[in-house]
């Protein structure tokens, strides 16, 4: 199915008049490191101006005192404050700007042990998903209702298969991995390709050389969550 906009309309929840920001629900985005911190503020930045009623980022110390000014809308929690605190939180992003050091790749570990324990809805993007194409069969022990959006590179890391076959067969790709893993699918690029595990496929009829750029993706999941 080719993605409109009356489609995009009919799918948007209603935002009342008396709302206030509990109506709205909120986020935890678990982002940012020493040499990324700009994704943090990009996809808290996003959710935000989508109309989440509240985002919290959960970052380190040192990306803390850089982007606080960037995002003074927004709560803060340190990484080690995150278990306590997942109760309140209606969906968790975790992924943008993380890094792929082996040092957040055992801390992404950790917090996928975290939030496998906790029934959330969950979006998984960017040093996530190369975190979860290191661990065999990890589909098979996350449960929750989650969302991944992969690149053609991060596919590759989670399927195994070659960019370019990705390429070749996006949308058979896309459908077969959401099946196999009962997540949803967003495989981003031109014409970006959503699949969901009950065989629905959604193609965005869009190309746009602008969005070829770093930090749209940090965006994406930011409006997304």
């Amino acid at each position: 199915m080719e993605i409109t906009k009356d489609l995009i309309i009919s799918k948007l929840p209603n935002r009342p008049i008396n709302a206030n920001k509990g109506t709205f629900g909120s986020v935890l985005i678990i982002a940012g490191s020493k040499n990324f911190p700009g994704a943090a503020i990009l996809s808290v930045l996003a959710c935000a101006r989508v109309g989440a009623g509240l985002v919290s980022l959960a970052t380190s110390e040192k990306v803390y005192k850089v982007i606080v000014p960037k995002i003074p809308f927004a709560t803060f929690l340190d990484f080690s404050e995150i278990e306590k605190n997942l109760g309140k939180y209606d969906c968790v992003l975790i992924g943008p700007g993380l890094g792929g050091s082996h040092e957040s790749r055992i801390m992404n570990y950790g917090f996928l042990t975290i939030l496998n324990q906790k029934d959330k809805k969950l979006v998984f993007d960017a040093d996530a998903l190369n975190a979860l194409s290191e661990l065999d069969g990890w589909y098979k022990s996350l449960k929750n209702n989650a969302v991944m959006t992969p690149h053609p590179g991060e596919m590759s890391r989670l399927t195994g298969l070659s960019i370019e076959q990705i390429q070749n067969s996006r949308g058979d790709i896309a459908k077969k991995y959401s099946k196999l893993w009962n997540k949803t699918v967003v495989l981003k690029g031109a014409k970006t390709v959503i699949a969901n595990p009950v065989g629905e496929i959604f193609v965005s009829p869009f190309s746009n050389p602008l969005l070829a750029v770093a930090g749209t993706g940090d965006v994406l999941s930011g409006i997304i969550a």
